[in-house]
């Protein structure tokens, strides 16, 4: 499959104590860029599990290291495998040595899709890829638990039936099928989780909670039906959408809050918390009446027993009724929650020209966490991965911003041939370019010009870095491609 030439945008930021950063990744006109995961490789350094598409289909994954920073240090381009094209959905760490990926294997030439395993050292150089063949069913990976070195239990959903309907296949690091239950529960916004001191598997499906035993993946049944115990028990009703989070104590269902009993309806932010017996701890909602809130799958991360990060996103309904679709705010929402309180350092990070989607919520050793996603021009000219560190009390730098502002960089013609002219809002007060490994091979001063024409038959050809300094002390880094 023919590779796609990308642009690599970074705002600017500054570092909270070393911790806060705030980066966006964006692709060409035609190009999505979608945050699939990001999880910190050790202290101060992060990895970010992206895919690339076009039109909507995948065209291949992409790992990203950063620093404490924001600097990108390592990049890898997942490589199309025996006619299989890889979109990757989520990595986990195996020992100190390995890094597992796995996803969703799209086959090019029947447009069907398996699942796939891939192994990488710590440098990312990959070691290993097997696809998952299942004769029997078109899968779609949802999400997985690493028993051992070996094998690992993913639940995916049947593409090939009527109804979406997940199942839990036992699978080794090899690709052989060890067990697998029937497809029987419709899927929805869906998630996985694993529960250890029951050794459960539960599987979220908008507002109804289904179980699977984690050592003989024999279905339990329905566990919990959340608006059905919100009727009987005449509660304000809290849907749950995707979000749904879980510990050994505690399970957290995060969506939208609505109370019908007043003239005017109150639609808002809205979290409920259960024990094991799914009795209602905390009902808390939050929030100016008319938005509507929704959390991706993945989007509760536990930092210990008692505290969790939760990040979403809210849409304006001016009226307040389940009916309007206007949308004319997009936000990300993140949370520090204390099962024994409730939900602390509620905060909203503002997006007002973009529509923002946040994929994942990991948490670091710091106390903070990492979100991931994507967001999106109003118009759906572009759709960008971006990157979030927090810190420990939620906050990033800068800390209360209502818009992001950017000193925008053109770069033209790309690719280039003999020279390369650059334009851009901001005073430009220096440029670099560099090459993939990092190697500075032009470095020049300017005097605050807004204008710059660069020759590049210095060059030889291949695919560059090119870093513009501005006067406000921000940054600018775009890949460009010499003829």
């Amino acid at each position: 499959m023919k590779s796609l030439l990308f642009v690599l945008f970074l705002l600017p930021f500054t570092i909270l104590n070393g911790q806060g950063f705030e980066k966006i990744r964006f692709g060409a006109p035609d190009t999505a860029y979608i945050g699939v995961f990001a999880d910190e490789v050790m202290a101060n350094k992060y990895t970010v599990l992206c895919c690339q598409y076009v039109n909507q289909i995948p065209v291949g994954g992409e790992i990203l290291e950063y620093d404490n920073s924001g600097l990108l240090e390592k990049y890898v381009k997942l490589p199309e495998y025996s006619g299989h094209t890889l979109e990757p959905e989520k990595m986990i760490r195996s020992g100190i040595s390995q890094l597992l990926v796995t996803g969703n294997a799209w086959d090019n030439t029947i447009d069907e899709q398996n699942l796939f395993f891939m192994t990488l050292d710590t440098l990312y150089q990959i070691q290993s890829v097997v696809i998952v063949n299942n004769p029997s069913l078109d899968d779609r990976f949802l999400n997985w638990h690493f028993i051992n070195d070996s094998t690992v239990d993913v639940a995916c959903k049947d593409l090939d039936s009527a109804f979406d309907k997940s199942y839990i296949m036992r699978v080794g690091l090899n690709g052989q099928i060890i067990k697998q239950t029937t497809p029987g529960y419709p899927t929805g916004p869906t998630d996985f989780y694993y529960k250890k001191s029951d050794s459960t598997y539960y599987i979220i499906n908008s507002d109804v909670l289904f179980g699977f035993s984690a050592d003989s993946l024999n279905p339990l049944g329905i566990l919990f039906d959340q608006f059905a115990y919100n009727q009987s028990h005449n509660y304000p009703f809290i849907q749950t959408g995707n979000a749904f989070g879980i510990n050994d104590s505690v399970f957290l269902t995060m969506g939208h809050y609505m109370d019908f009993s007043s003239t005017i309806p109150i639609r808002e932010m809205g979290i409920s918390l259960w024990n094991n017996s799914f009795d209602p701890v905390i009902l808390f909602h939050e929030g100016e009446d008319g938005y509507y809130n929704q959390c991706p799958r993945n989007s509760f991360s536990f930092i210990d027993a008692k505290n969790a990060y939760l990040s979403g996103y809210s849409m304006i309904l001016p009226d307040g009724l389940k009916q309007k679709s206007e949308l004319f705010e997009f936000r990300i929402l993140v949370f520090n929650i204390n099962i024994e309180t409730g939900v602390e350092n509620w905060r909203r990070l503002f997006y007002s020209n973009y529509n923002a989607f946040p994929d994942y919520t990991s948490a670091t050793s710091d106390g903070g966490c990492l979100i991931t996603g994507s967001r999106t021009d109003l118009g759906g000219i572009r759709t960008d991965m971006f990157l979030l560190k927090l810190d420990s009390s939620g906050n990033y730098t800068p800390d209360d911003v209502t818009e992001f502002q950017a000193n925008n960089l053109d770069i033209f013609p790309n690719p280039a041939n003999s020279y390369l002219r650059i334009s851009s809002r901001g005073q430009i007060i220096s440029y670099s370019i560099l090459d993939l490994s990092g190697r500075i091979l032009v470095n020049e001063k300017c005097s605050g010009n807004k204008d710059i024409l660069i020759e590049t038959e210095i060059l030889t050809p291949g695919v560059y870095l090119l870093k513009a300094r501005f006067k406000d002390g921000s940054s600018v880094v775009k890949m460009f491609l010499r003829l």
